[in-house]
């Protein structure tokens, strides 16, 4: 049995002082105390929640606030995950998110010659190649261009169709 608090791998004394020594831990999935983290956005959210527990339990998370944050709903462990839940929501449906992304691109976007290459392998296999994602048009078409276009030969784009 493994277990963390933050991002702070729990000692198996730890462990067993939490949750018992028992080889079955009821574990009731229903409670509101489990979040499935089983998207790739859901696993951000649950990393960014480990290191602000970290820093919660530290005492850096209200010390080195300042406004607007609101120390008085983020004091608990639930209060600080629905905080990140809210905000990273936000973030993500106000596009703030995506924003800072395309005007900073090379602060986010690891670029990599060989995964365009690896795509074109593919298409030089027989494979059929499909991009799906749930972002809109602007942001796909930016990240493409970028991450993919510089290192296709001859000028090709990453959306046309003799890569599908």
């Amino acid at each position: 049995r493994r277990a963390m608090h933050g991002t702070r791998m729990l000692s198996r004394a730890e462990t067993y002082e939490e949750y018992g020594r028992s080889s079955t831990v009821d574990v009731d999935l229903r409670s509101d105390r489990w979040s499935f983290l089983n998207t790739l956005f859901s696993v951000s959210e649950g990393c960014l929640y480990m290191q602000l527990v970290d820093r919660l339990d530290s005492g850096a998370l209200i010390a080195d606030s300042v406004p607007p944050f609101d120390p008085g709903r983020c004091s608990s462990y639930s209060q600080l995950f629905r905080a990140v839940q809210r905000a990273l929501f936000r973030a993500h449906v106000q596009s703030t998110l995506k924003s800072e992304v395309m005007q900073h691109i090379e602060r986010f976007v690891n670029f990599d010659p060989e995964a365009s290459q690896a795509l074109l392998e593919q298409r030089r296999a027989g494979k059929k190649l499909a991009l799906i994602t749930n972002s809109d048009w602007v942001y796909t078409r930016t990240l493409m261009e970028v991450a993919f276009e510089p290192f296709l030969p001859g000028g090709m784009r990453w959306w046309h169709s003799s890569l599908s």
